[in-house]
């Protein structure tokens, strides 16, 4: 009984073993029809050059290799005392230069406003004194007029007598062309009164509103010259317009210059990605110059791994196929990317050259492929270069 439960137990483990190979084996040859490994594979990434945009001695660092910086982050700091401060001298003595023509351009206008105000007032009472004149003169001949009418009807009583009294044979025919004559000349002398009382008239009302009908003006007259001061006025508030208008600008140039200078005296060095410091040759207090490299960095988020595969294997690949990375060194870490590149020809072809290489015929023959990574994939923890450089297993699933 005894050895017929041995011989059970026996036959039991005999079949989970034969179990087992037949489905290691049928998962070998499943593996062997459905993907390709790799022979050797590799991480790669794009590393970007750090370099300082100015001369200067390094006054600040903010990270050390291996840190993973995000991007705009500063990394360090350069102070150069030497920057030239020629265009904020310049501007500030184009700005000085502008702001004393601005005063003595506002004064110039300050005196033509207070002559403006004191010719207005000549010129009022020039108006008045015009008005006044010509009232009294209208009261001249207004004097004038009432004797010329005067004399007139008198003139006309005596022309009535005489041709009444030359009818009557008193006066001879002389007698009545004379009297008739003077009454022609009172006549005329009040139409011509008449005629100059209304021009004057005329001339008055002008002088009210500022006007004259019977004289030129001259230099000296306050209208003339109000409208020379106003000619005046208008120029200079343009010139005023202008000159602040040109100091609101080198103000903003001065702003900008002193910026510009201070941009140049402290420089900061940001991260232009995302990723981690791969070398950091800088110091602080060292001297550096105008875009001398100090260090690079690589871009965590372009990255991908150099496969080499056996040449015969090269039917099953084609572009896009996905692709499964499992790193040596790094427990569980499986990363994901697709196939982006092939190239094949490797330790046999020169590119540019128009004679290939001949090599013996049992070398191995194998093709590069380029697989890019998600950009979900792991980053890495610290000091781990995002694993740029770690090398493990590439398979290709068909």
């Amino acid at each position: 009984m005894q050895g017929s439960s041995r011989s059970l137990v026996a036959n039991i483990v005999i079949v989970i073993v034969s179990v087992g190979l037949i489905a290691w084996a049928i998962r070998l040859v499943q593996l062997k029809f459905t993907s390709v490994a790799s022979l050797d594979a590799v991480v790669n990434g794009v590393v970007i050059d750090i370099k300082t945009p100015q001369e200067g001695i390094i006054t600040s660092l903010n990270a050390d290799t291996g840190s993973i910086i995000e991007k705009d982050s500063v990394l360090l700091s350069i102070k150069n005392d030497q920057v030239s401060n020629l265009q904020v001298k310049q501007t500030s003595s184009r700005l000085s230069s502008q702001q004393s023509q601005l005063a003595s351009a506002e004064g110039q206008l300050n005196q033509l406003l207070s002559l403006m105000e004191l010719l207005q007032a000549d010129n009022q009472n020039q108006k008045r004194l015009e008005v006044t004149e010509y009232s009294d003169r209208i009261e001249q001949f207004e004097s004038d007029l009432r004797g010329a009418i005067a004399r007139s009807q008198l003139a006309q009583v005596n022309y009535d007598r005489a041709v009444f009294l030359q009818k009557e044979g008193a006066y001879s025919q002389a007698v009545l062309d004379l009297a008739k004559a003077e009454l022609q000349a009172r006549k005329a002398e009040v139409e011509s009164l008449e005629a100059r009382r209304q021009s004057i008239l005329t001339n008055r009302e002008a002088a009210s509103i500022g006007l004259t009908l019977d004289r030129t003006r001259s230099n000296y007259d306050p209208r003339v010259r109000l409208e020379e001061v106003q000619l005046q006025i208008d120029n200079q508030q343009r010139t005023i317009s202008a000159l602040r208008q040109s100091i609101a600008d080198a103000k903003g140039e001065l702003i900008e210059a002193k910026a510009d200078v201070e941009r140049h005296r402290n420089v900061i060095v940001k991260a232009p990605v995302s990723g981690v410091i791969w070398k950091l040759d800088a110091r602080k207090g060292q001297l550096v110059r105008q875009e001398q490299s100090v260090g690079q960095m690589l871009d965590c988020s372009r990255r991908w791994v150099d496969v080499y595969v056996e040449e015969q294997s090269l039917e099953a690949i084609q572009i896009g196929m996905p692709a499964k990375i499992e790193l040596y060194g790094s427990r569980n870490l499986v990363l994901k990317g697709t196939v982006s590149l092939i190239r094949s020809g490797l330790g046999r072809f020169n590119a540019g050259e128009d004679v290939a290489i001949t090599i013996p015929q049992n070398l191995p023959r194998t093709t590069q492929i380029r697989v890019d990574l998600e950009r979900n994939s792991d980053l890495g923890a610290p000091n781990v270069f995002c694993y740029v450089g770690y090398t493990g297993k590439v398979t290709l699933n068909k």
